[in-house]
């Protein structure tokens, strides 16, 4: 008797067949002579193979002696003794003989064989990418088809590659991955193999391990509106070396590129959203009418386009995006969602800084995130106090362990700094301590340029800064909690020209007829407030709305009641600080700003003026900008009456 056999193979599930040898009974022939009983015994010298094999003896044999024919089912052929296999499945051969004068027939034995799909080749076309640059279309090629059969014929499913699982952040090569199980044939079985390389290159105007995000290039139609196109993704990212986390990104699975226009543009966005769950996007610091300020209120759903279109009409100034879904902002820029948008301007400032993209100005967005052991981004209070592992990224990059590098042909840098963080305080300096300049703070360039040997941003805030370099000079940049951030060297010989010693008229606002208004933090941790109304549904934001009007000079006194700190943000429009408790901001915020540190009992002064954009029914937002804060409700409206 035959084993019963099972056998697992992908999603064919086999149980062979059961037979046996056995002997008839002798009997006595009609009107004969009593015949001999014979058995029939099977010699296969295998019980299974791979679709494709070459043909098998199959070798059964008569006690007798006498020749065995066959009968066989399933896929496969027999001619001669010999077993051709047609497919994959399971094959049964009879073995027989029908006897003669002397000898009585045999009871038939069955011998069970079973056939394994084929495994199907998968090669993968090889791709080379600049870092920062969406991931390419991969393609791949089909072989080890056997007996005629088609990759058109034969093969159901998809031969698309699975999203890259590095961070392209770094240069190298790197293997590309086929999908697992989607190729299936009667006759195949998919085989994962790494068959495809994926190289990672450097930017032309960057040398070093420093990522330069690339910039997003838009098309000009004929009225010369500039259109941006993106998509927003989920996906995999190694930011823990050798451990996987879910990451989001725009035009990537995570980061963003950078948006760059001019003051006057004509912009057109068309967003698609490929997350599977609603979101929004704000362009924080921009002045747009409030149907587009991208809060809480503008939610677009999986697998529509957000479709937000507006003149720029600010000077230049770092700004960035990022979604803003009421109790979920956190999570969204934890996880890689935003980018810097840089406006520029045609003003004698600009001309005389640097302005080369990637060049001599260049991005710094700095963030540190709360990742657990097993790649777990952490974005609330509780969860981030665990951490264990409080990494800092620079542009997406990991430079806890190492400091980025950059390595310029240029005397003087300008960098666009971004503390993309959802809680941390971050304070840059020189590793030597030597002097910067600070040039811009939030909302634009400061009146004068400002020598600094440090600059703490928190949250949401932006600095741009210009560091020149001696001939063949290294400077380090480095955080106080973090250590190097990014070591620059420079092979420039020249000596770069004095900065302009005005960079910005800004005028104090005439605030004689000025409203005055009174807006208290409150609440306590995980029932945030402001105005101590904790929004975390839309329907609270009517609960304590403030209703400017168009023309409005306004002064805010914000008031921290809390036992923590706090940093504020307002949407809309740039505002100037009038005072901390009293006393003068410092130089580096005496600029335009929208996000200002509220420290714990104390009350920041600021003032702002609501132009060009009027809407009684669409609110703008302010909120503390520690995001786990305002996920957990300190977050109010505001809307601009027409007059």
């Amino acid at each position: 008797m035959l084993k019963k056999l099972a056998w697992v193979f992908g999603l064919l599930t086999v149980v062979a067949g059961q037979g046996g040898c056995g002997g008839g009974a002798s009997k006595p022939a009609a009107n004969g002579p009593t015949l001999q009983a014979q058995t029939i015994v099977f010699t296969v010298p295998t019980t299974s193979v791979t679709y494709g094999a070459s043909p098998i003896s199959l070798g059964a044999t008569a006690s007798s002696g006498l020749p065995v024919t066959y009968t066989v089912t399933g896929p496969a052929t027999q001619s001669a003794g010999k077993l051709t296999f047609t497919g994959a499945g399971t094959v049964n051969v009879a073995a027989s003989q029908v006897g003669n004068a002397t000898y009585s027939a045999a009871t038939p034995v069955t011998q069970t064989i079973l056939v394994a799909p084929a495994p199907l080749t998968v090669t993968a076309n090889n791709s080379t990418i600049t870092i920062g640059q969406p991931l390419p279309a991969f393609s791949a090629t089909l072989s080890g088809f056997v007996n005629g059969d088609s990759a058109a014929a034969a093969v159901t499913g998809s031969a698309s590659l699975t999203s890259f699982p590095e961070a392209l952040t770094t240069t190298g090569t790197y293997p590309i991955l086929t999908n697992q199980g989607t190729l299936r044939a009667s006759n195949y079985t998919f085989k994962n193999l790494v068959n495809g390389t994926l190289t990672v290159q450097s930017p032309a105007t960057v040398n070093g391990t420093l990522v330069i995000p690339p910039l997003l290039v838009p098309t000009v139609d004929d009225s010369g509106v500039k259109h941006y196109t993106m998509s927003m993704q989920k996906g995999s990212t190694m930011l823990l070396p050798g451990v996987p986390s879910t990451t989001e990104g725009f035009n990537g699975v995570w980061m963003a590129p950078t948006i760059e226009v001019n003051n006057g543009d004509q912009v057109a966005m068309a967003i698609t959203n490929s997350l599977g769950e609603d979101t929004t996007v704000h362009f924080h610091g921009m002045h747009t009418p409030a149907i587009y300020d991208g809060g809480p209120f503008g939610v677009f759903s999986s697998g529509t386009t957000y479709t937000p279109s507006f003149t720029v009409n600010q000077q230049a100034a770092t700004l960035w995006y990022h979604p803003h879904v009421l109790g979920d902002t956190a999570r969204a820029i934890a996880l890689g969602l935003l980018g810097e948008f840089i406006i520029g301007d045609n003003s004698a400032t600009s001309a005389a800084l640097p302005d080369t993209y990637g060049v001599n100005d260049i991005p710094l967005m700095l963030q540190q995130e709360a990742i657990a052991n097993d790649g777990t981004i952490e974005y609330t209070d509780s969860t981030i106090a665990n951490g264990p592992n409080y990494p800092l990224f620079l542009n997406g990059m990991n430079v806890s362990t190492a400091a980025a590098t950059l390595n310029t042909g240029q005397n003087r840098l300008r960098f666009r700094l971004l503390n993309a963080s959802v809680t941390s305080q971050l304070t840059v300096s020189m590793s030597d301590q030597s002097a910067f300049t600070m040039i811009a703070s939030d909302g634009g360039y400061l009146a004068a340029p400002l020598s600094l040997t440090n600059i703490t941003l928190g949250p949401a805030e932006r600095a741009e800064i210009i560091i020149d370099l001696a001939p063949g000079a290294t400077r380090t940049l480095v955080t106080a909690s973090n250590g190097p951030l990014l070591a620059i060297t420079t092979t420039g010989v020249s000596t770069p020209a004095s900065l302009p010693t005005v960079l910005n008229t800004i005028t104090p606002y005439n605030t004689t007829n000025a409203v005055t208004r009174t807006v208290d933090l409150t609440g306590t941790s995980g029932a945030w407030g402001i105005n101590g109304v904790d929004v975390l549904q839309l329907s609270q934001f009517a609960q304590s709305p403030i209703r400017t009007s168009l023309g409005s000079t306004e002064i805010w006194n914000v008031t921290n009641q809390t036992q923590g700190v706090h940093y504020f943000h307002l949407h809309d429009v740039q505002f100037q600080i009038l005072s901390v408790d009293g006393t003068p901001p410092p130089p580096e915020e005496a600029g335009w700003k929208d996000t200002v540190i509220v420290e714990r009992s104390h009350t920041v002064q600021i003032v702002m003026q609501f132009l060009d954009y009027a809407d009684a029914n669409n609110a703008y937002m302010l909120h503390c900008h520690i995001v786990t804060h305002e996920d957990q409700g300190m977050m109010g409206a505001f809307y601009v009456d027409p007059n």
